[in-house]
């Protein structure tokens, strides 16, 4: 593979941000988001009237956050009628498929993330006294 220049690495570095922020901008589209707080973490939030707390998303790794939760959004986990680990569940993976939707690959690294929390969200709710753990976020955060 052929060693770029300072400037090649710019220019790549530049495109990937370019895309990247045009992929979020598709993605909050799609999730029907209607506002975009923009964070300084890699934390995101959101909210039942429709806008999201997160990255800018110019990374792969704020990228992945923003899609999370727009996951929220388009799933319309505002109901409380689902268990908090289950919406993680989904949430992580609408994300996983958004980003595999427009061409950026999900390193395994974050996979593995998104399982170790929707497990530590099981274990919260087995903390705060659930009777039931739904068996499709259990298998998803063992797997």
């Amino acid at each position: 593979m052929k060693q770029l220049t300072g400037i090649e690495l710019q220019q790549a570095r530049s495109a990937a941000t370019a895309r990247f922020l045009a992929i979020a901008a598709a993605l909050k589209q799609e999730a029907g988001v209607v506002g975009h707080k923009i964070t300084s973490g890699l934390n995101g939030y959101a909210w039942p009237t429709g806008y999201i707390n997160a990255p800018e998303g110019r990374t792969r790794k704020q990228l992945y956050i923003l899609a999370h939760e727009c996951g929220h959004i388009a799933l319309d986990h505002f109901d409380k009628k689902k268990p908090r680990n289950v919406e993680e569940m989904e949430a992580e993976k609408w994300a996983h498929d958004a980003l595999r939707r427009h061409g950026v690959p999900v390193p395994r690294a974050m996979t593995t993330r998104a399982k170790k929390y929707v497990a530590r969200k099981i274990n919260q709710a087995k903390r705060r006294g659930a009777k039931h753990i739904d068996s499709a976020a259990r298998a998803y955060a063992k797997s």
